[in-house]
């Protein structure tokens, strides 16, 4: 599970959307562990266009003289979360993964249904490749294929 708070993603990022990808990543990792070998690599691994300076100046990520981008950054006050985090390596528009990424911060940490209501988030948000809508609910696409994925490996394993 990986823990995260969307107004603190927005407010060290700066609102920019290629930053928030970057955070978001970040946490997914072990504090003070390698990102990527260097910028070229973790911008083709996020599908972003830049690696935002910022992010260096404000000590959320550092640079090592062996090479590779290291991670400083953790959640302070976590109120929300995701399961999978494939999501960020899909080759689509950054704005659909932001705009995912929005309708999981709706989803509090006791909430374990891999979906939101929709009167719950502005209809903006409504048509993202990575949800599907069915009888008033967005579900999260990627979270779901997480939980096909372990059923299946647990019933490969209990037939062997």
């Amino acid at each position: 599970m990986i823990k995260f708070n969307w107004a603190e993603l927005n407010l060290h990022s700066d609102c920019d959307l290629s930053a928030i990808l970057v955070l978001t990543y970040a946490l997914t990792k072990e504090y003070n562990t390698k990102l990527a070998w260097n910028a070229k690599e973790l911008r083709e691994k996020l599908f972003i266009n830049n690696i935002p300076a910022r992010l260096f100046m404000k000590g959320f990520l550092t640079s090592n003289k062996y090479g590779g981008i290291i991670t400083k950054y953790r959640c302070k006050d976590p109120q929300s979360y995701f399961k999978n985090p494939n999501f960020l390596f899909y080759m689509c528009n950054p704005q659909a993964k932001i705009n995912y990424l929005y309708l999981l911060s709706q989803r509090r940490m006791n909430d374990l249904d891999n979906y939101v209501l929709e009167d719950r988030v502005p209809e903006e948000y409504w048509d993202n490749l990575l949800i599907f809508r069915d009888q008033r609910k967005l579900y999260f696409s990627p979270e779901i294929a997480l939980i096909n994925s372990d059923h299946r490996s647990t019933n490969r394993k209990r037939r062997q």
